[in-house]
């Protein structure tokens, strides 16, 4: 069997997934290869580590996404397929010409093709004629690898039957969070000196954009410490918002925010062991892959419904507070009574449960399942 995934660039979370699916498909009859269309593009600001991608892979260019040729773009995934004749083709997501090309090329050659879908139907607005081209698509599928129950549900929306698609999930690497976490955590009362921190802390960790909802998590945290809030807010991350919500913060001399800015994944645990609680307000999130990691740190969590992680490991009867992120009171009171709750520390024992069903390996084991049956 002959696995051919398209995808966009490269992230570390599926490096890690990849890696599972590549050593796990190491026999005489199977081949797998990832190929991506670009190795990253201009919005990612992390580092790319190389020596940790041990799959099979290539590049259709060397260029950053956003500076593509799509005629180039085109001849290209048709030669790389055409030299590669895998058995199943997978496309991530339908945004770029790539996917489509693929697409007809599987389908030309009679191959098994599906898509892995990260969106879902509260991700973004929906436009009619958009959603009409999305189902001649999915009406092609052989199948479909959804990343969330949202994601499935989106999937049936659009026309594909229920029983041709599976659910994976979304992994981080938990056991280098955990690790990480805990060896920082010895050391919280040194670091929240150095980094001039309150003793308990509420964290926010992804891009400064608008779909993240921050002007009103700021807002309503603003709020919370006129009424008396002592806990501190850590805004970790960098995007075109920045320096506007930056200059909103010291405009109104609001007090305990840190916003140090985008940190790279290997000291990123150095913020977490210093938080007690995360929260992702986003009105946009097809997942929401910091709530993983603080998960995998036995944080609580406060995410949005709009979040693709809820219901699926942010669950509102366990270990997460959740809220409309159109409904700021509800967040502001979910910032006021958290602080007060007395069992914070079950509430992160029971995430730390929970994420152990996500990791990259079980993923990689519902990847294999959900392919094998296509034999």
């Amino acid at each position: 069997m002959k696995i051919s995934i398209i995808h966009n660039v490269i992230t570390d979370y599926k490096t890690a997934l990849f890696n599972e699916i590549g050593n796990n498909l190491k026999t005489e009859n199977n081949d797998f290869e990832v190929v991506y269309i670009a190795p990253t593009e201009n919005i990612r600001e992390w580092d790319i580590d190389y020596s940790s991608i041990k799959f099979k892979h290539s590049f259709l260019s060397d260029k950053s996404l956003d500076n593509l040729s799509a005629i180039k773009t085109v001849f290209s995934i048709w030669k790389k397929l055409s030299v590669q004749n895998p058995d199943i083709v997978i496309i991530a997501e339908y945004i770029h010409i790539a996917y489509w090309v693929a697409l007809f090329w599987a389908k030309l050659h009679r191959k098994k093709i599906g898509l892995w879908l990260d969106s879902h139907y509260l991700d973004k607005s929906r436009h009619p004629i958009k959603e009409k081209i999305k189902q001649l698509l999915v009406k092609r599928l052989d199948f479909g690898l959804a990343s969330s129950t949202k994601s499935k549900d989106y999937f049936v929306s659009l026309g594909l039957a229920e029983s041709m698609c599976s659910i994976l999930g979304y992994a981080v690497d938990n056991d280098f969070y955990q690790k990480e976490y805990q060896q920082h955590l010895k050391n919280r009362k040194d670091i929240l000196k150095e980094l001039d921190l309150p003793q308990k802390n509420f964290i926010y960790v992804g891009r400064f954009a608008r779909e993240k909802n921050l002007a009103n998590l700021i807002s309503c945290y603003h709020r919370a410490k006129v009424a008396g809030l002592e806990w501190g807010l850590i805004l970790v991350g960098g995007g075109p918002l920045y320096e506007r919500l930056s200059d909103y913060v010291e405009k109104n001399q609001i007090p305990d925010i840190s916003m140090p800015g985008f940190i790279q994944k290997d000291n990123i645990c150095k913020y977490y062991a210093c938080s007690d609680l995360l929260i992702l307000p986003s009105f946009s999130e097809p997942w929401g892959l910091v709530v993983n990691e603080a998960m995998a740190c036995g944080l609580p969590v406060a995410v949005s419904v709009n979040c693709g992680c809820y219901p699926d490991i942010a669950r509102d009867d366990s270990n997460a507070f959740v809220f409309d992120p159109n409904d700021d009171e509800k967040l502001y009171k979910i910032l006021m009574a958290s602080t007060k709750a007395p069992c914070l520390d079950q509430i992160g024992e029971n995430s730390k449960k929970i994420i152990a069903e996500y990791t990259p390996q079980k993923v990689a084991d519902r990847f294999i399942a959900a392919v094998s049956r296509l034999k």
